[in-house]
C-alpha cells in the first residue's frame, strides 16, 4: 500500500468514526428529548382569598413522573396541596391526622401511607414545585390540609390516566 493509498483509507476511517459519534450522540438528545416529553407539568394554585383551588380536576397519566408547582396567590392564608391514595373516606382520615400534626409539621401527618405526595405548608404570595409519580389509573383527592381548609371545600380530584 502506497502513501496516497494509506492516507485515503485513514480518511475514510476517521469518516466512519465521526459519523458514529454523531449517530451515539443524537441518539442521546433523542432519548433526553423523549424523558422531556414523557414528564408531565402541572400547575395549580389557590384561589385567591377563597379557600379554594383554581382547578378542582387535574389529569396526567399512569406511572409518568409528575412536576406539580403550587402557588399560594392567598394575600391572607397558608395552604399546602396533598394527593391521597384514596377517595373522601381516606381524604377525610388524612385531613383529621393532619391538624393532629400541627404547625411544626405544615399540618401533614408524618408517616402517612396514603399520602402520595404533598408540598410544604406555602405562605401567602409563594410557590412550591414537586416531583411525583403517578400511581395507577384512577381518581385521587388532593386537598389542603390546613385546618378548616378541606372542610370549606379546599379539595379536588387528580385523574390519573391509562398510557
Amino acid at each position: 500500500m502506497n502513501r496516497r493509498e494509506f492516507v485515503v483509507r485513514m480518511g475514510l476511517v476517521l469518516g466512519l468514526l465521526a459519523a458514529c459519534r454523531r449517530s451515539a450522540a443524537q441518539e442521546e438528545k433523542q432519548e433526553e428529548g423523549q424523558s422531556a416529553a414523557s414528564a408531565t407539568r402541572l400547575v395549580i394554585a389557590s384561589d385567591d382569598n377563597q379557600m379554594a383551588f383554581d382547578q378542582t380536576r387535574l389529569t396526567a397519566p399512569a406511572g409518568r413522573q409528575v412536576t406539580l408547582t403550587f402557588r399560594n396567590r392567598s394575600t391572607i392564608f397558608q395552604h399546602n396541596w396533598v394527593l391521597v391514595n384514596g377517595g373522601a373516606e381516606v381524604a377525610e382520615r388524612v385531613y383529621g391526622r393532619a391538624v393532629a400534626a400541627g404547625p411544626a409539621r405544615g399540618y401533614v401527618p408524618e408517616d402517612e401511607p396514603a399520602i402520595l405526595a404533598a408540598t410544604k405548608l406555602v405562605n401567602s404570595g409563594d410557590e412550591e414545585t414537586i416531583t411525583f409519580v403517578t400511581p395507577a389509573a384512577g381518581e385521587y383527592i388532593y386537598l389542603c390540609t390546613f385546618p378548616g381548609h378541606y372542610l370549606a371545600g379546599m379539595k379536588g380530584v387528580l385523574e390519573v390516566t391509562a398510557r
